[in-house]
């Protein structure tokens, strides 16, 4: 996912306290307000793989139908980095529950099952805290809430 211009100076830095480890991100601007207060762009998904860049979708289709149905697909995506989510914001990430990585979203991601839980805290903008959990089980995965990377999600995918 190509970053956004006023996000692209990002730096990110781990360390350990007391065994448990944290990360931290500087170097990223607010999104500009004309932006998000747009809800035609909320809607978008400009900082996503682009249709170009994805030829195995939808291969046989006219490239107009290609791109309606590429942008329906993930709809609400700027919305998700910079309305609700905080990809514009510096800030960061300490593990409440699970993996010690502070930027594993999903533990099955990394072959655990079980919870995965994090704050996201000290934001230079005096925001409020924003909490992230995940649950990976053998039939069932769901998240809520702002990611490590500052995206908000929520997901329920159901296995049998």
């Amino acid at each position: 996912m190509p970053l956004a211009p006023w996000c692209a100076a990002e730096k990110w830095e781990y360390w350990i306290v007391s065994g448990k480890r944290y990360a931290k991100v500087t170097g990223r601007q607010r999104c500009p307000a004309e932006l998000w207060r747009n809800i035609a762009w909320g809607w978008r998904n400009d900082y996503e793989q682009s249709i170009d860049q994805a030829p195995w979708f939808e291969p046989n289709k006219p490239r107009a139908e290609r791109e309606r149905d590429w942008a329906a697909r993930n709809p609400l995506q700027n919305a998700r980095l910079f309305v609700l989510g905080v990809a514009d914001r510096n800030y960061s990430v300490e593990v409440l529950q699970g993996n010690p990585d502070p930027m594993v979203v999903q533990r099955n991601d990394v072959g655990e099952l079980g919870w995965q839980k994090a704050r996201l805290f000290a934001f230079e903008d005096g925001s409020k805290d924003r909490y992230f959990a995940s649950y990976s089980g053998k039939h069932l995965v769901l998240q809520w809430g702002c990611q490590p990377s500052g995206f908000f999600g929520a997901k329920l995918n159901m296995r049998v």
